[in-house]
């Protein structure tokens, strides 16, 4: 029963990593499309 339980343990942890990473990784972009619009405004802007 003990082994069972471990392994849901971990299970849970590395979908808990793996949501994080993503969550991460979706932070990390959304940032970037962010600075490309700013960089976009200011070309437009600078016409």
């Amino acid at each position: 029963m003990k082994n069972g339980i471990q392994n849901s343990y971990k299970e849970v942890l590395q979908k808990r990593v793996y949501k994080t990473e993503q969550q991460l990784k979706y932070m990390s972009l959304e940032a970037e499309v962010e600075l490309l619009l700013q960089r976009l405004k200011t070309v437009n802007n600078n016409k």
